[in-house]
Order: C-alpha cells, then structure tokens, then sequence
C-alpha cells in the first residue's frame, strides 16, 4: 500500500476523531458536582461511534429501499426519497439509536439528571466522529485531501456539535425517566425536539449554499450553548441540594450531642 495513503488515512482519523474527542472532555467537566468516569463516557462514545453507525446505517439502508423499490417513490417523484430519508428517516433513525447508549453502557452510572444529557453528549460525538470519518475518506477518495480536510473542519463546527447536543437533548428525558422515577413517554417530547433540530439542521445544510451553511452553523451552536446552560444549571442545583442536606445532617449530629 502507498505511504501517502496511509498517512492521509491517518490524519483523516486524527481530525475526526480529536476534535470530538475534545468536545468529550468539555461537555464532561460541564459538570463539576460529580463529574462522570471517563471509562463509562469512554464506553458510551464507542456505543455512538461504532454500534449506533452500524445499526443506524442499516436500518436507514433498509428503509430506503422500500421506498425506492417497493413504493417506487423515486420513479414517480423525482428527489422524493432522498427528502424524505434526509429530513425524515435519519434524523429519527439516528437520534433513537444514539441515545441507547445512554441506556446500555451508563444506566448505571446515570444517578443525576445533567448525567443522561452529558453521556447523550457522548453518544452523539461517538456517532459524528465515525460519521465525519466516513464523508472525509469519500470526499479525499473523490477530491483530494484539501476538500476532504475542509470538510472535516466544517463539520468540527456543525454536524458534530450537532449530533452532540440533539441527543444531549433526548438525554435530558432519558435523565428525568432513569432519576426521577418519570414515566418513560417523559422522553418522547425531548426526543421529537431531537428529531426536530437534526431535520432543521439537515434542511438548512441541503441548501448547499453559504446562508445556507450559516444557518446550519448557528443551528449547530444554538442548541450546544442551551445544553451547556442546562448542564451547568442541574449541576449547581445538585450541588445546593448536597450542600444542603449535609448541613442538615451536622446540624442533626450537633443536636444529638
């Protein structure tokens, strides 16, 4: 095999990897009441960036076949199916596959609320990782390294953050269900805005236009700023509860003295 393949693979995988890898680290000390272990983020990233492609990919390739040779959608409404699987079929396949890592690899460890939104987070950066990865060496194999490498960055600052924060989102839900003991339909609300903002995002980047690619962008950092806040809000609340309880419990041992 040619070195220069392998070195372009090579930094293919850094720069889709490391910077996910990075947005890990900092969704993760978010929280500084409890912080979660790596080696449980690190299982959810890995559910994100290799099981969930898998079965997201698969299901998704099932259902468009359907459409394509059962329905015949393509046939009789030229760019009907590849709508549709944008803005429909991925965007509600991938954000109810994502956040099962939640589920699987730290149900365990998810004892506080802003928990299941920073393993969502996870989960999500695992899945655009792995993602980003693939359209890279599609686009080095058509293009060269230099497109391939733009669209890496352009994806750092979009989808990535993208897929982190929507399935943050579903998270919050999986957190009230696991924590506080809700019902699990408590989930289905934050999983539709999930849904939503992935569908908006993709509309917006189908544009294929520099506005276009803006409002995806902004898109992309509106909803990671609003899962940073609330990150950071049920952390302090948490924090206080502690706080609060542990004076109570002196004050207990004071009173027995």
């Amino acid at each position: 095999m040619d070195l220069s393949i392998v070195l372009y693979v090579v930094i293919l995988i850094l720069f889709s990897f490391v910077p996910a890898i990075i947005y890990v680290r900092w969704f993760r000390n978010l929280e500084k009441y409890s912080p979660e272990p790596y080696t449980t983020i690190f299982q959810t990233f890995m559910w994100g960036a290799i099981l969930a492609i898998f079965f997201a990919a698969f299901i998704e390739y099932a259902i468009f076949n359907i459409l394509t040779y059962e329905y015949e959608l393509a046939e009789h409404i030229p760019f009907t199916t590849f709508i549709i699987a944008a803005l429909i079929i991925a965007p509600l396949v991938e954000e109810f596959v994502k956040p099962l890592g939640i589920v699987f690899r730290a149900r365990s460890q998810t004892d506080e609320v802003e928990d299941g939104m920073i393993y969502g987070a996870a989960a999500g950066l695992g899945f655009a990782a792995t993602e980003t990865l693939i359209y890279g060496t599609s686009a080095l194999v058509m293009d060269g390294l230099t497109t391939a490498s733009l669209l890496i960055i352009v994806r750092t600052i979009s989808s990535t953050l993208l897929h982190a924060s929507a399935t943050a989102i579903t998270g919050y839900g999986i957190g009230l269900w696991l924590v506080r003991k809700r019902p699990f339909s408590t989930v289905l609300p934050y999983f539709a805005i999930a849904v939503i903002l992935h569908s908006l995002f993709n509309a917006f980047a189908m544009m294929a236009t520099a506005l276009g690619l803006i409002f995806a962008i902004l898109t992309a950092l509106a909803s990671t700023e609003f899962v940073k806040r609330k990150i950071m809000e049920l952390d302090q609340r948490q924090a206080q509860v502690e706080l609060v309880r542990r004076i109570r419990s002196r004050e207990q041992q004071v009173n027995r003295l």
